[in-house]
């Protein structure tokens, strides 16, 4: 499987930091980065009193790249 702006896609939760969340999409080994803009609900609570690392969440991926090492990259929003 390809991630590709637009996708819409279920990644585990990695790491959680006050400006976002790094997530990582098993299936082609993506790590994902989510702004903490991005994610719903944010404002009213922090992140790490909303979610916990392993969680599942499903993000819309905004934009791939690929590292210079061959690993990709991937931004996306949270849609729920």
């Amino acid at each position: 499987m390809n991630l590709n702006s637009g996708s819409i896609v279920l990644a585990k939760i990695t790491q959680i930091e006050t400006y976002g969340l790094f997530l990582e999409h098993e299936n082609t080994a993506t790590r994902i980065f989510v702004h903490v803009s991005d994610v719903p609900g944010s404002k009213e609570s922090s992140l790490s009193e909303k979610m916990t690392v392993g969680e599942s969440l499903e993000v819309q991926i905004l934009q791939v790249a690929e590292t210079k090492e061959g690993t990709k990259e991937a931004l996306a929003m949270a849609t729920k």
